[in-house]
């Protein structure tokens, strides 16, 4: 990006890099989920991450939580610590309506934000 000139970039990630931020019984589970499934993508992410944070473009991580194939409906939240209950979800098409205003918005460079429903 730094060679073509390119700047911004919003990056989708997962919430299973950042499970902390769910409760208690979702974090559990996914967990147990990750144990033999997921750990090396969850790696792999991270260490994608930690290169994005150094690479001097302008970046957002975005982290949805689980994804549905739901309508726009444009209400959904997101934020650095936004409070996330049971199994929060969240639609596809309501993500791409977050990445599309993030990309000209500002204040969300060099910030890590969650978006649910």
């Amino acid at each position: 990006m730094q060679r073509h000139g390119l700047r911004r970039l919003v990056f989708t990630s997962g919430i299973v890099v950042k499970t902390h931020q769910l409760s208690y019984f979702p974090r559990v589970v996914m967990r147990l989920i990750m144990r033999n499934v997921l750990l090396d993508q969850v790696a792999d992410k991270q260490k994608g991450e930690e290169l994005l944070r150094r690479s001097g473009i302008d970046w957002t991580l975005l982290y949805p939580v689980i994804l549905t194939d739901g309508p726009l409906t444009e209400r959904y939240r997101f934020g650095e610590d936004i409070q996330l209950h049971g199994f929060p979800k969240v639609s596809r098409a309501d993500v791409a309506d977050l990445i599309l205003k993030l990309i000209t918005n500002e204040t969300s460079i060099h910030r890590e934000l969650f978006v649910s429903n």
